[in-house]
């Protein structure tokens, strides 16, 4: 099912790609002005041409977006959670054999590792 586009949910949208970085890269110079000039002065959206071209944009930018958190839950988040998986075996815990494995743990330390100042990386 695809979602109705209107101009408040193409800005949402266009907000969360810049904040991922994948705005510029995703898109060329053309896609981003259609973005940017139907939500300036459209108020919903009725040619089934532009209706196309805006959800193939945003089909391009969802994709990339989520592509972007995969990877990085594979590349950081498993690794971190196979190290302090494997720590904590050391210690005894044999429940953490399941940590290396439970995706809501691997995501938790992909995010948390995001976010952590490069200040505080090094220490």
């Amino acid at each position: 099912m695809r979602a109705i586009l209107t101009p408040n949910r193409l800005l949402v949208l266009k907000q969360k790609a810049l904040r991922k970085r994948v705005w510029f890269k995703i898109l060329d110079r053309a896609e981003r002005a259609i973005v940017d000039l139907t939500i300036r002065t459209v108020k919903k959206v009725r040619s089934s041409t532009l209706k196309e071209m805006l959800m193939t944009i945003s089909e391009k930018l969802m994709e990339a977006m989520e592509c972007q958190i995969a990877k990085l839950t594979e590349t950081i988040g498993r690794p971190l959670a196979q190290k302090i998986a494997s720590l904590a075996l050391s210690w005894g815990n044999r429940g953490a054999l399941k940590w290396s494995h439970d995706s809501i743990f691997i995501r938790y330390l992909t995010v948390i590792e995001i976010n952590t100042p490069v200040l505080f990386k090094g220490a």
